[in-house]
Parts: C-alpha cells; sequence; structure tokens
C-alpha cells in the first residue's frame, strides 16, 4: 500500500501537495492547542494519500485521562475537524478535501442539539433521528439554526488557533 500511496503522492500537482499539507497542519495545531482537547496526543500526520483521503491526522485518547464531554469540548473538537479547512483557505482555493471533516462536524453539532440534551433552546430533550419527519418546519428551523451557530463557532475557533499560530503554520510549510 505504501508504494500506492508513494505514487499517488508523486504525481500530485505542487497545489494539491501544499493544500494537503496546510490541511493536516491545520488539524495538528487545533488539536494541540485546543484547550479542551488536551486529551488528544498525535500519533501521526501523514500528507501520503490514504485510500480515499490525500492526508490524515490521526489521534487518540490516552487511557485512564478524564475526559469531560461538555459543550466546549465538543466545540474544540469541531474546531479541530474544521481547522483543516481553515488553514487550507490560505491558498484561496477550497476542494472536496474538508468533505469528511465537515460531515464529522455537522454529525457532532447535530448530536449535540439533539441527542446530548445540550441545545440552547430545548435543553434536556432527546431528539430521535427517524422521528424528524414529525417536527413542524419552524422547530427545524430552530434546530438547524443551533446546528450552523455551533459549526461557525467551531470555525470562529479553528480561524483564532491558526491566525495564533501562524509563525508554526508557516514553519511547517
Amino acid at each position: 500500500c505504501y508504494d500506492t500511496d508513494l505514487k499517488r503522492y508523486m504525481e500530485l500537482p505542487e497545489t494539491e501537495k501544499w493544500a494537503t499539507a496546510l490541511h493536516e497542519t491545520g488539524h495538528y495545531l487545533a488539536t494541540v492547542k485546543s484547550d479542551m482537547l488536551k486529551n488528544q496526543k498525535i500519533a501521526f500526520v501523514s500528507i501520503l494519500p490514504m485510500s480515499w483521503y490525500l492526508g490524515v491526522t490521526q489521534s487518540y485518547t490516552k487511557k485512564n485521562e478524564e475526559v469531560i464531554f461538555s459543550k466546549d469540548y465538543y466545540l474544540d473538537y469541531i474546531a479541530m475537524l474544521m481547522a483543516g479547512r481553515v488553514a487550507e483557505s490560505r491558498l484561496k482555493d477550497h476542494n472536496m478535501g474538508a468533505y469528511s471533516d465537515l460531515e464529522k462536524a455537522n454529525d457532532i453539532a447535530k448530536q449535540i442539539i439533539m441527542k446530548f440534551g445540550l441545545s440552547t433552546e430545548n435543553h434536556n430533550r432527546f431528539y430521535d433521528y427517524e422521528d424528524l419527519y414529525l417536527l413542524s418546519e419552524d422547530k427545524k428551523k430552530i434546530l438547524d439554526k443551533e446546528i450552523q451557530a455551533l459549526i461557525d463557532e467551531g470555525f470562529r475557533r479553528a480561524e483564532k488557533i491558526i491566525s495564533d499560530n501562524e509563525e508554526l503554520d508557516r514553519k511547517s510549510t
């Protein structure tokens, strides 16, 4: 697999290599600089294509370390996911490389609002995804607005981390 991935990497245009490097650097910086993600340790960062990813940042949680799964924890996690896109945007070009990150960030935001009872409008309320069709359009709009607000807050946190550590971002590139 490594030889195949290396061959794919060598065939990538330089702009894709830079975009991938910036993207993965963003994930790395957001992981190590986020207050609530101190339990996350970086196992490796690679800009070699793997499977259908152009690069990957893999972290893990140390055993026996306490984690408080608060709203702030999840917002920092969303920020870590969005940080790849934020860092990559320095090239003024978005591609579909953030697809998986956006999917995960949106799923977490939905869970915060609909399953974890951390909604500002409907705390202590659990919504089953399958029952969404029973909700009024107004209720769906309220939930969607809250979900979007979490994604936007995660994106702002990612932007702050990247801009506060721009000298580290430049060193890595």
